[in-house]
């Protein structure tokens, strides 16, 4: 934190730093009073006023590793390479590297597990009857299970990780009564939105990814793919999200598959 006054170019207010991080003035404060982020201190109010090359070396210190990370979440190192976080810019772009991975999973035999919501079944509808898939005929098959959020993650009303845990291995076991050993899980990530604040549930978030690790060991024909999506997710989940996994698909603006 620096009380010199601006060297050159234009300070951006607290509200203007938080819109640009895409995060709260809460997390903006808590990174500044713990020094994750440098200010410019003003006035005899002391008003923070943050220069915009701080804030983009905020973003770009998040993907390194020998950077301190932003919650008091320890990870392991990971060695899976069946437990990937994939990072698109919007929800379309998301769908179009899912969606890929998807009809890949399919087509090779694979059962594909989804949680899902409105726009996501929409879009996945499309995108299977473009590729020759019929949506009804995988669910009848038993191919294909979409489930929502509250199904899954949220199924005591709030994310517990030991339940959500259970869960997932649940939907490898019953695919593998079936005698179908690949299984594919997509993730959703659009629930956080509304709890990036809650340090608990990323305390939460973190022995969740741990115990996902353990299944994926456990059972190899499982993979599970973790998405997030910057326009609907906060800065500071994407931050968690890259430094919790090891394999990280990264795509940039305007990719499609």
């Amino acid at each position: 934190m620096s009380d010199d006054d601006p060297k050159e170019g234009p300070l951006l207010t607290i509200s203007e730093a938080a819109d640009f991080l895409n995060v709260s003035k809460a997390t903006i404060r808590r990174w500044t009073n713990a020094g994750l982020l440098p200010c410019v201190r003003l006035g005899p109010r002391g008003e923070r006023r943050f220069r915009p090359e701080d804030l983009t070396d905020r973003i770009s210190a998040a993907t390194d590793r020998s950077q301190p990370r932003l919650s008091a979440v320890n990870y392991p190192k990971k060695e899976h390479a069946h437990h990937r976080c994939v990072i698109c810019d919007d929800p379309q772009q998301e769908w179009f590297v899912l969606g890929a991975e998807i009809v890949t999973a399919l087509r090779d035999g694979a059962h594909v597990f989804v949680v899902d919501d409105r726009d996501r079944r929409k879009f996945l509808k499309h995108h299977l009857q473009a590729n020759g898939f019929d949506f009804g005929d995988l669910q009848a098959r038993a191919a294909l299970r979409c489930v929502s959020i509250e199904d899954s993650y949220l199924l005591s009303g709030k994310m517990h990780w030991e339940r959500a845990v259970a869960y997932f291995e649940s939907v490898i076991l019953a695919a593998k009564a079936r005698g179908v050993d690949k299984v594919l899980i997509v993730g959703n990530s659009s629930w956080l939105r509304e709890h990036s604040e809650d340090t608990a549930l990323l305390t939460e978030l973190g022995k969740y990814e741990r115990g996902m690790d353990v299944v994926v060991e456990r059972y190899p024909g499982a993979s599970i793919l973790c998405p997030y999506t910057a326009t609907q997710v906060d800065s500071q989940i994407l931050m968690e999200a890259l430094a919790s996994h090891e394999s990280i698909g990264v795509r940039p603006a305007g990719h499609s598959t």
